[in-house]
């Protein structure tokens, strides 16, 4: 019962922010690559961030999401957009 609550008000909250999108500023978003996961609210990528922490370099997978997708894209973690700007001292990313 709840978990049916809990994505109504999810879907609901999607909704209006994809119907309230006019403003210059959403559309800019849009045209932001974003990363994509494959559990709800990207907590794959949260999970992700949070465990190479203490196994990688500080930062190693954002530079690997910024080979992907390039120096600027977006992480939409839990359903809100994170967008990051990475700067590279190479000039090839």
């Amino acid at each position: 019962m709840w978990t049916s609550v809990f994505t109504l008000l999810i879907i609901l909250a999607v909704w209006r922010i994809k119907k309230g999108s006019t403003t210059k500023s959403t559309s800019l978003l849009a045209s932001i690559p974003k990363v994509r996961g494959y559990l709800p609210g990207n907590l794959d990528l949260l999970w992700k961030i949070i465990r190479n922490e203490s196994r990688e370099y500080c930062g190693d997978t954002f530079r690997q999401w910024a080979e992907e997708y390039g120096p600027t894209y977006d992480l939409n973690l839990l359903w809100g957009s994170q967008v990051s700007r990475t700067l590279s001292p190479t000039p090839d990313i």
